[in-house]
């Protein structure tokens, strides 16, 4: 017997609302009926989909690995009336939503992407910053959450429930100021969360070196502190262009961080979705170091 529609559009609307009163309310149903069409749901699959907790809903992996099916079910159908309609409907158009760190998003994503935005200006694109998402592995939850379409990410996570394609080795390298006197005891970072400097030092052979840190809060602002001596910085040597007033510290070696470029499994991607993706994955390369 097939999936029901109702039961399924019931549990699309708690999974995404994350609240049984704000789904019932939406599909002008009582609580009572919405929770009956969902606990058919679970019994025909023969699985819980939800925990139900005092501060809302919860998908447990069934329930995750349901919601991606009927996304794929709805993009699936809405390619299907696109391409028996108008045949210039199926022009790629939407957003798609890109994460990542900010630097690598402006060095590596931006100059790949540029030519398909060119071509395709239905198209638009929203970054979306994860330098705040600690430890890296939760950045997954973004991507089967559906709350974000690629991940540019220096994990594979190993879930089987997303692709993982391996981009390079962006290098990692300490510099300082080449115009003022440095304060060679003192490393810059964003915020007290960001452990680019700690994983840097971890990689170099030897004793850490005792140091003090600096907080700026932004990647640009980082190199333009380091410009002016007020420290040094661990940052991604394509960051560094020529005529910088700033040099690579001797006796450190490059700490080389994978990169990898994650996205959920599923049977179906949008055309602007695909396009990005594989604009990413054919020029990144090129923009690493």
């Amino acid at each position: 017997m097939g999936l029901n529609a109702d039961q399924l559009a019931a549990f699309e609307a708690v999974a995404r609302l994350g609240s049984f009163t704000a789904a019932a309310a939406k599909l002008h149903l009582t609580q009572p009926a919405l929770s009956r069409r969902i606990q058919s749901l679970e019994e025909q699959l023969g699985t819980s989909l939800l925990f139900r907790k005092p501060t809302g809903v919860e998908l447990t992996q069934a329930g995750g690995r349901l919601l991606r099916f009927v996304e794929s079910q709805a993009l699936l159908e809405s390619q299907l009336r696109e391409d028996l309609g108008q045949s210039e409907s199926a022009e790629p158009k939407g957003i798609v939503r890109v994460s990542g760190y900010t630097s690598l998003l402006h060095t590596v994503v931006t100059p790949c992407i540029g030519d398909f935005i060119r071509r395709h200006p239905k198209v638009g694109v929203h970054y979306q910053p994860t330098q705040d998402i600690r430890p890296v592995e939760r950045q997954a939850e973004l991507v089967l959450r559906a709350e974000t379409d690629l991940l540019l990410t220096v994990s594979d996570f190993g879930n089987r429930d997303l692709v993982s394609h391996f981009i390079g080795d962006q290098q990692l390298i300490a510099v300082e100021s080449s115009k003022h006197k440095v304060r060679q005891n003192v490393y810059l970072d964003t915020r007290p969360e960001d452990q680019t400097t700690a994983e840097f030092f971890k990689a170099q052979p030897g004793k850490t070196p005792q140091y003090d840190r600096s907080f700026i809060y932004d990647e640009d602002g980082i190199l333009k502190a380091v410009f002016q001596g007020m420290g040094r910085a661990i940052v991604f040597r394509s960051l560094i262009k020529k005529g910088m007033p700033c040099r690579q510290v001797k006796g450190f070696k490059p700490f080389l961080w994978p990169l990898y470029l994650i996205y959920r499994r599923q049977a179906y991607y949008l055309p602007a979705v695909a396009g990005i993706r594989d604009s990413i994955l054919k020029d990144a390369k090129r923009f690493l170091n």
